[in-house]
């Protein structure tokens, strides 16, 4: 019994190493929690891209505005 359920957990991470092979793992470049995964368009050796969660874009965005409001408008 031992031996069936070690050939297909060892079949299951065959094929899931195959897909991590076709697919790129997008994790937030602020919290670095992972947001999805993203199919390669193109052969690529990386294994993981970034973007942003929606957590990290709020707190980024009401930063910057927090940072507009604050900074003296330039005179020409």
């Amino acid at each position: 019994m031992p031996h069936a359920f070690q050939e297909r957990s060892s079949a299951h991470c065959e094929r899931f190493a195959a897909l991590r092979q076709r697919y790129y793992l997008i994790e937030c470049a602020w919290c670095q929690k992972p947001i999805r995964w993203k199919r390669k368009e193109t052969a690529s050796p990386c294994e993981v891209s970034h973007g942003i969660c929606a957590h990290c874009f709020a707190h980024v965005s009401q930063e910057a505005h927090e940072a507009r409001e604050t900074t003296p408008a330039c005179r020409a």
